[in-house]
């Protein structure tokens, strides 16, 4: 019916608002929230050294650029691997490992570590 195409219409333009306005504030959380289109309990994570220099010295980030150099990481994970969380951005992360952007990604960190459990050594 029409009053119902009316409702999305106006509920779709109250959530655009709502990332709109998240976006001038840089608000990342509730960017993450209001665009997250798959609920699962994952942290951003970010891999792309020059967006880590920008982020660990408070400059100001668009979200799109947060997302192009970042990825999602289960949070149980954020624990155990040791990651330092961005200031100021609440379940934001810095990864600290190898990272491959081309093939294996996070992987190529993840695997470094797990040998290195495997074997009760690491090289450094």
């Amino acid at each position: 019916t029409a009053l119902e195409w009316e409702l999305i219409e106006d509920s779709a333009e109250k959530k655009i608002e709502v990332i709109a306005t998240a976006d001038r504030a840089a608000s990342y959380r509730t960017l993450a929230e209001e665009t997250r289109l798959i609920q699962a309990d994952t942290r951003l994570v970010v891999v792309d050294p020059g967006l880590k220099s920008l982020v660990r010295s408070r400059e100001r980030v668009g979200w799109k650029r947060l997302m192009q150099g970042s990825v999602q990481l289960w949070s149980t994970k954020i624990g155990a691997l040791r990651l330092e969380p961005v200031p100021g951005l609440p379940d934001v992360y810095l990864w600290a490992y190898e990272y491959d952007p081309e093939f294996l990604g996070i992987m190529a960190g993840a695997l470094r570590l797990a040998k290195g459990n495997q074997d009760g050594y690491f090289l450094v």
